[in-house]
């Protein structure tokens, strides 16, 4: 990978990755602002009906998504919604629902979110779903733990049992345990990066080699932490390829006797396959999904891959 800093490097990799759009149309993807989906507990559906009703707000579900409300049509983003002080409901990226999707909680199941900061898709899974299971939320800094116990409480969803471990490591305490795992991995997040200047200026291609390292580090340790037979969610907001298609190929190239691919193309949710590559890798792209940069849903970025322990 050519070295690259700061944001003409920045500007020049991303143009790079995709020859076919102008720079205007890239830097208008990275700008553009998407609504958020409001995801509610099927107790509070009647209250928020009802005050929103009263305030001739409309009340939308999201098609593909269980106790979702698409952001109403008549109010800028930013608005304070009937509701959302009194937590009936929380924000968060419609993109971060298709993970939650791929996880799809069952009944008596036993699932870690790895990296759960700050607590958005371990609130999608259990509003999601009316399956009791067993949920349990990580992550490496105490201060979040602590908000997110704050944030779900205040939901009423005091039965997630919120842990603080580094979670390439968890599978020492929890050897062989969890049914599903979740890990939406840290990552390059490049629309986060070109609105912040500061982080923007310290960009580079090398950022890019150390989070794969860090990515591959944690899917690594937490297959150990599968019960044989479960399956680890994979999600970045990554547009590169380095995050998401390539990490995948490592993985199921240094791996292959621990782990398979397991197709995710449910044809309900938004997205394409993935990104091709030159040469091209080994598994069918069909079977992971991605919504890019630069499309028609009014989503932001989002890869899902999802892997299967074998042994």
């Amino acid at each position: 990978m050519e070295r690259l800093n700061g944001k003409d490097g920045f500007l020049t990799y991303y143009s790079k990755l995709f020859p076919y759009n102008s720079i205007d149309q890239i830097i208008d993807a990275l700008n553009k602002q998407n609504f958020p989906a409001l995801i509610y507990s099927t107790h509070n559906k009647i209250i928020i009906e009802k005050i929103w009703e009263q305030d001739q707000i409309q009340f939308t579900t999201l098609p593909w998504f269980n106790n979702a409300i698409l952001w109403p049509a008549n109010k800028e983003l930013g608005t304070i919604l009937p509701g959302y002080q009194e937590n009936l409901f929380y924000p968060m990226n419609v993109s971060s629902l298709l993970p939650v999707i791929a996880i799809n909680p069952q009944q008596d199941e036993v699932i870690l979110d790895s990296c759960a900061a700050p607590g958005g898709k371990t609130i999608a899974m259990k509003f999601g779903t009316h399956q009791p299971f067993q949920l349990l939320c990580n992550d490496l800094s105490y201060h979040r733990t602590q908000i997110m116990r704050e944030i779900f409480q205040s939901m009423n969803l005091s039965d997630i049992q919120v842990i603080n471990y580094p979670a390439e490591t968890i599978y020492q305490k929890f050897t062989d345990t969890f049914d599903k795992i979740l890990l939406d991995a840290p990552c390059s997040s490049e629309k986060h990066v070109w609105k912040n200047p500061k982080e923007l200026n310290q960009w580079s291609t090398n950022r890019i080699k150390e989070l794969q390292q860090r990515q591959y580090a944690l899917v690594s340790g937490l297959v150990l932490a599968l019960r044989p037979g479960g399956i680890l969610v994979y999600s970045t907001c990554a547009v590169n390829r380095e995050e998401n298609e390539l990490l995948i190929e490592k993985v199921l190239q240094k791996k292959s006797d621990l782990v398979k691919l397991v197709p995710f193309n449910v044809s309900i949710i938004p997205g394409e396959s993935g990104m091709q590559t030159d040469p091209p890798l080994s598994y069918d792209l069909n079977n992971v999904r991605r919504i890019p940069l630069i499309n028609d849903s009014r989503l932001d970025p989002m890869f899902v891959a999802i892997l299967q322990r074998l042994l």
